[in-house]
């Protein structure tokens, strides 16, 4: 809920979540509290960004994605295109999508 209209475009303030929030995207809500730090996409800040989460909304009915700060425990957060390749080889996620690229790790047979 952002009643005072804050700018949330940089997931550095948390807000109450709403109902909605409870029932689509618990993943995405804090444990303890059930509260979120949504980065808010604008389509003139990140075209891109901000079409995929319109892709998936039209595939889902859900118009949010998970984002959350990429770094394996004990590591500093990835700052760039090779810590990000480094960090997600190390790492359980199965895709990654960085610019224009979606890198996906082999599936083990």
């Amino acid at each position: 809920i952002n009643p005072k209209k804050i700018d949330a475009r940089f997931m550095a303030v948390g807000f109450d979540s709403t109902k909605l929030a409870k029932e689509h995207i618990p993943a995405g809500l804090h444990p303890f509290d059930r509260t979120a730090r949504p980065q808010i996409v604008h389509k003139d800040d990140n075209p891109s960004y901000h079409l995929l989460i319109k892709e998936f909304e039209k595939l889902t009915k859900v118009g949010a994605l998970m984002n959350t700060s990429f770094n394996i425990h004990g590591e500093p957060i990835v700052c760039s295109p090779f810590d990000a390749i480094s960090t997600f080889k190390r790492c359980g996620l199965h895709h990654l999508y960085i610019g224009d690229w979606l890198v996906s790790k082999k599936e083990k047979i």
